[in-house]
């Protein structure tokens, strides 16, 4: 498909050398870099490209704004430095990234195409075209942003940066994943950071958006839970830093909600984590679901482990808050009573009663039914 862009988007024909040049920053942190007080050559050179295809640098109460509003850059905490390279922290690591430099003196964004086009009109005609994107939401640039699939900067943007304001950039994203959460694209989206300066973790309120227009999207099928609570993939639960087992709550009560909404009253997916993961139902049970409403039904309903029966020669054992036989008495149950196992791990297991008390009574004072 041919597009047909608007004549500022024209690179004029002696403007051939490139504005790009190599970026060795290879610091990883969280921060907003000091760069240097004078412009440079390559800055210079892309105000010169800027310039003299047409791009109208904005006030300086535009240029500020935006900056705070797409990159959570507060201009005023950096009175004194001309160029400031936005740095965003990756959850885990990754190849290194071309970052945004706001050049302030005069007022745009000079942020290097990655991967690099090759061709040096190219990439400045990127340079372009997301400088008319940030500063003036300008749709001929966007369309050209999109139809060029080696350019990462909407992705960027959205990804690392957590601008989510546009609703026409976030349909876009929506609709790339054709309703397909399984790709890793999709994880990409969901998770990343959360608003300007936001944490990194799962975007719940997108999701909620997303499933509005893709209701049927799997979400066990997407492996989101898996990430969230897999120890095996110790990089990033390490790094995670949003409310880990509050956002897999989360997720899970979208599970139960879909199963519901298919006519499934119990669901086996959710069981088979929870089976798994008897550590986390334990702490569900303890936080009551984090008060998601199905989830916290679902966790009461039914046991996750095989049932078993109180099996004690005195007619009943106690039912006691902690692991030990001086811990509060919480109900006496009879013998032969039939128990729900949360936890098995260790001697006192973790259980729940007819009666839906919750506690631990020891091991040896229990029989499989």
């Amino acid at each position: 498909m041919k597009i047909i862009l608007n004549i500022s988007v024209i690179i004029i024909p002696f403007m051939i050398i490139s504005c790009k040049k190599n970026d060795n920053n290879n610091n990883k942190e969280l921060e907003i870099v000091k760069i240097h007080n004078n412009l440079d050559d390559q800055s210079y050179i892309c105000f010169e490209v800027l310039k003299n295809n047409g791009f109208i640098f904005p006030s300086e109460e535009i240029y500020d704004a935006k900056l705070k509003e797409v990159f959570g850059l507060d201009l005023s905490s950096y009175s004194n430095t001309n160029e400031i390279e936005i740095n965003p922290r990756p959850i885990v690591s990754d190849d290194q990234k071309s970052n945004p430099i706001a050049v302030r003196s005069k007022r745009f964004i000079l942020w290097y195409p990655n991967p690099s086009t090759g061709d040096e009109d190219k990439d400045n005609l990127a340079i372009i075209n997301i400088n008319k994107y940030i500063f003036y939401n300008d749709k001929a640039s966007f369309v050209y942003l999109k139809s060029q699939t080696e350019l990462d900067y909407l992705f960027s943007l959205v990804q690392d940066f957590g601008y989510k304001k546009d609703k026409e950039l976030i349909d876009y994203f929506f609709k790339k994943t054709q309703g397909d959460l399984s790709d890793n694209f999709a994880f990409n989206i969901f998770f990343g950071r959360n608003g300007m300066n936001g944490k990194w973790e799962l975007r719940k309120e997108l999701l909620d958006s997303y499933l509005e227009t893709y209701p049927k999207a799997d979400i066990y099928g997407s492996g989101f839970t898996e990430v969230l609570i897999d120890k095996d993939n110790p990089e990033y639960i390490v790094k995670y830093e949003g409310n880990r087992e509050k956002d897999l709550a989360f997720l899970l009560e979208k599970i139960i909600y879909q199963a519901r909404e298919r006519g499934d009253l119990n669901d086996g997916a959710v069981d088979k984590l929870l089976e798994t993961h008897s550590d986390y139902l334990k702490m569900l049970i303890k936080n009551k679901a984090f008060e998601y409403p199905l989830l916290n039904d679902y966790i009461r309903q039914g046991p996750s482990l095989p049932n078993y029966i109180i099996n004690d020669p005195d007619g009943y054992t106690n039912l006691r808050r902690e692991k030990n036989t001086s811990s509060q008495i919480i109900e006496k149950v009879s013998s032969g009573e039939e128990i729900s196992i949360i936890d098995n791990t260790g001697d006192w297991w973790y259980v729940k009663t007819k009666t839906n008390n919750m506690g631990y009574i020891h091991k040896s004072k229990l029989k499989l039914k």
